[in-house]
């Protein structure tokens, strides 16, 4: 498989990924100390990429310090209610990524599509869309994170279909 910067390069491309850092006092999603809003900076940043749209939680903070780090880049920011109160639910969300994505984005504009909650990569998988699943938390031949533990067969059934990202081989 490519990298992801040779997938994106001169792309509009289109983020779905898990936040999971929020202030639990007030349960707002704090997506600039949230280390996949970081690892999607960066690698906006450091690639070629022609347009990207992230989606995010309806309620975030500090979205201000995100959008100044890509400020050069063409990226739009769409708030959307698939995001649930923890990172499991939105693992497990699929009806309202997808109405809010139908309803409200044009698949046809974006080269390919990077999704990392799980149900609905797999319900992505079964649509005609250019679908990489960037899957940086899964059960290895040597290591099994406890917070995933229960999807690796999903996990599995995905990379069957789909063109999978990971960290390591």
């Amino acid at each position: 498989m490519k990298s992801i910067d040779e997938i994106i390069k001169s792309k509009n491309v289109l983020f779905i990924p898990i936040f999971s850092m929020r202030d639990r006092q007030t349960n707002v999603y704090n997506l600039f100390a949230d280390g996949n809003m970081s690892r999607i900076v960066s690698k906006i940043k450091s690639s070629d990429i022609e347009s990207a749209t992230v989606l995010i939680p309806e309620k975030v903070c500090n979205l201000d310090k995100i959008e100044e780090q890509v400020k050069d880049k063409n990226v739009n920011f769409k708030k959307c209610y698939g995001y649930k109160e923890n990172a499991k639910q939105t693992r497990e969300e699929v009806d309202d990524f997808l109405t809010f994505i139908d309803n409200n984005l044009e698949y046809d504009s974006y080269d390919v599509i990077i999704s990392e909650p799980n149900f609905l990569t797999y319900e992505l998988s079964n649509r005609n869309v250019k679908l990489v699943y960037w899957c940086v938390a899964s059960k290895t031949s040597t290591y099994e994170p406890w917070f995933v533990k229960e999807y690796a067969e999903i996990d599995k059934l995905i990379a069957s279909k789909v063109d999978t990202a990971v960290l390591t081989n």
